[in-house]
């Protein structure tokens, strides 16, 4: 969200997704274009990640 507001990024699929104990590195695949305004904040409001069979799962609040 961060490089849509600032640098009007506009991303279009993920290329790589690691997660490693705490930490999580992705690879964002995008254009540049005039995104309309997304997303105001993240909160860590019910942040929830839980591991499933087909891999992982996370969930976070958006506040728009």
């Amino acid at each position: 969200m961060f490089l849509a507001e600032t640098e009007d990024f506009v991303p279009e699929r993920l290329q790589v997704l690691q997660l490693d104990g705490g930490s999580l590195r992705a690879t964002v695949a995008g254009r540049r274009d005039a995104p309309p305004h997304l997303v105001k904040a993240v909160t860590y409001h019910e942040l929830a990640f839980e591991r499933t069979d087909a891999g992982w799962r996370a969930s976070v609040v958006l506040d728009v």
